[in-house]
């Protein structure tokens, strides 16, 4: 790694990616992660594409924040790889962070390669999200926003129930557009009776017992309320009998 030729660090980075010691595995992580900031792109390249093949044996935070940094470097293939690293580490890269910055540079991000990429380490960490309960309503305004603009996110990992879920812990009305829209993707279907709420899917249904008879009126107007936003994009069949939101 010490060698004077870029090409000869590069290929030590390729080898150290196929480690299969682990317990070697710390000095390994120690010399990609110092790799990561060598001065040749190649070098650069080399090293963050090894880490994405050691997947979920990473457990390191410095490694997971050197990845966020090349997300800006400005080589497309290192930051290609940086993006596919993240997605292999699974749910160690299911923080509130990783999303914040995937969504930055998202923003901002022409290529469409670059953009399958980080739509797809996006999935990934929305599907374990290890953080969501923390998560602040500005994010997820953000969040939403995106996923209205960018019809490249399936959403198929990512389960509304989980959106509901929050809404009904925190009381955050952030969560409900969310909520909202990944069941549509889903196709599945809200209904509300008293205090219950059922969620049906082509596989399963689910009914969950809210005590908080205010959250389930606030879910059913901010529904009604945005209602005519969804339909531009999706079909929705409302029962006016009762309180049903079928996606």
């Amino acid at each position: 790694m010490e060698n004077e030729d870029e090409r000869v660090r590069a290929r030590a980075c390729q080898f150290l990616g196929n480690v299969g010691d682990e317990a070697a595995i710390d000095q390994v992580i120690t010399r990609l992660v110092n790799a990561l900031d060598d001065k040749d792109s190649g070098v650069r390249l080399s090293a963050s594409e090894a880490l994405g093949n050691l997947g979920d044996i990473l457990a390191i935070k410095m490694v997971i924040n050197r990845l966020i940094n090349l997300l800006w470097d400005w080589d497309p293939r290192v930051r290609k790889n940086a993006y596919e690293a993240l997605r292999n580490m699974g749910e160690k890269a299911a923080t509130n962070q990783i999303i914040g910055d995937l969504l930055d540079r998202l923003d901002i991000e022409k290529d469409d390669i670059e953009i399958n990429f980080a739509v797809n380490a996006l999935e990934n960490a929305l599907h374990y999200w290890c953080e969501i309960k923390g998560t602040e309503s500005q994010m997820l305004s953000k969040l939403y926003a995106y996923i209205r603009k960018n019809r490249r996110m399936t959403l198929r990992t990512v389960s509304p129930d989980r959106f509901f879920k929050m809404f009904f812990e925190t009381g955050n009305e952030s969560w409900l557009p969310l909520a909202f829209y990944v069941s549509l993707v889903h196709g599945n279907a809200v209904t509300t009776v008293d205090n219950s709420i059922s969620m049906y899917s082509s596989k399963q249904s689910m009914m969950v017992y809210v005590p908080r008879l205010e959250l389930i009126q606030k879910m059913v107007e901010t529904f009604q309320n945005s209602q005519h936003d969804l339909e531009k994009c999706f079909a929705l069949v409302s029962n006016s009998e009762e309180k049903t939101m079928k996606f």
